[in-house]
């Protein structure tokens, strides 16, 4: 019998979520990733910083919520720009990143920018 699976996409991102309960395996893959192409896909070094700074995460605490390297997370965040990785590790850093509440602010004309999610209740 196959592992449940979650299927979704993740701005622009086919990913694919495996869980294998009988050995507690946790798999994301990835199947499109649109780096660099002007869309919500595009992530900046700033970006990160400040996303990472309005949840107060230490890029060690990024780097094991995303299940990145802590390199891979200062790479990025030292990028002037748009962030260029691997497409694996991009989407895992802004899913760790949404789902602790960061949203992601397109250009829209004044630049790219994060903001929190609003907390209901």
């Amino acid at each position: 019998m196959a592992p449940p699976f979650t299927q979704t996409h993740i701005h622009g991102a086919l990913c694919v979520l495996e869980v294998d309960q009988a050995i507690g395996n946790l798999s994301l893959n990835v199947d499109r990733v649109n780096i660099g192409s002007g869309d919500m896909n595009t992530i900046t070094g700033a970006q990160l910083r400040a996303g990472r700074a309005l949840i107060r995460w230490s890029a060690n605490d990024l780097a094991k919520a995303a299940n990145v390297g802590v390199a891979t997370i200062r790479r990025a965040e030292a990028t002037d720009g748009a962030v260029t990785m691997v497409p694996n590790n991009l989407v895992a850093i802004r899913a760790a990143l949404e789902a602790a509440g960061v949203i992601f602010v397109d250009a829209n004309g004044e630049g790219p920018g994060v903001r929190l999610k609003k907390v209901h209740g």
